[in-house]
Parts: structure tokens; C-alpha cells; sequence
């Protein structure tokens, strides 16, 4: 059985009524995934990494520093 592998993350934000959200995002590129989320994170007040992995059948793996570090560097 072939397992695919993909990065997941989310982003944490303050909505226009000051309660906090969320919003999910999935790549099969760690490039992907950090251009998406950096992009959002452009658009929402108080945006942060959540949480990030990257995913292999049931297999985790926590790359949550990484993303945000990428993110937080990213450039358009």
C-alpha cells in the first residue's frame, strides 16, 4: 500500500467580533503549505501558526517551529 505524504497546518486569528478562529490548510509541498498559510495570515488580525506536521498514513510529525519560522519570513 502506498502512503502519501502531506504537510498540514493551522492558523489561529482574532475574527472582526474578537473571538478567536481557526482555518486549516494542507499541501503536498512544504512550500505549498507555508505560501498558503503566510498568504492568510497577511489578511487576518492577530495571525499566528497553530500547529503544523507533516503526515504519512497515521504517522505524525511535528514541524510546527519550522512552518512558523517560514511563515514568519516569507516574502511575496
Amino acid at each position: 500500500m502506498i502512503k502519501t505524504k502531506f504537510y498540514v497546518g493551522s492558523v489561529s486569528f482574532d475574527t472582526d467580533d474578537l473571538q478567536r478562529a481557526d482555518s486549516l490548510f494542507h499541501a503536498f509541498e512544504l512550500d505549498t503549505l507555508v505560501e498558503k498559510m503566510a498568504r492568510f495570515m497577511k489578511t487576518r488580525k492577530s495571525s499566528e501558526v497553530h500547529f503544523a506536521c507533516i503526515k504519512v498514513g497515521n504517522q505524525e510529525t511535528d514541524i510546527t517551529k519550522k512552518v512558523r519560522k517560514l511563515c514568519n519570513t516569507y516574502q511575496t
